[in-house]
């Protein structure tokens, strides 16, 4: 079972995307900024993934949780789940974000 440690890195333990735009234009670079972790000191997390897939051009690095790139077309407002992982917690964080052109 968890430590009480690791229960307790899973409650308090928040990440969130301080910088990242509402908006993201299609064939313009987009940088949503680093992960802001609260309730513990460094990442817990050893991997990120995200749901749904985010839209074509842009990607999570997997090891940082961050999102950057060229989204490629229009999208509309949606919300994507990114979840930080280790082997034993995850916690996740509910983004929302449209591609205009």
């Amino acid at each position: 079972m968890f430590s009480e440690l690791e229960k307790d890195a899973h409650y308090k333990t928040r990440f969130e995307y301080p910088d990242m735009p509402t908006t993201c234009r299609a064939g313009q670079y987009t940088d949503f900024g680093n992960v802001v972790m609260s309730g513990v000191v460094g990442s817990i997390f050893s991997r990120f993934v995200v749901v749904p897939a985010l839209p074509e051009g842009l990607q999570l690095n997997v090891q940082t949780g961050r999102i950057t790139g060229t989204p490629k077309l229009r999208t509309p407002k949606q919300e994507y789940k990114v979840t930080g992982l280790n082997a034993r917690i995850s916690n996740s964080t509910t983004i929302s974000f449209e591609v205009t052109d």
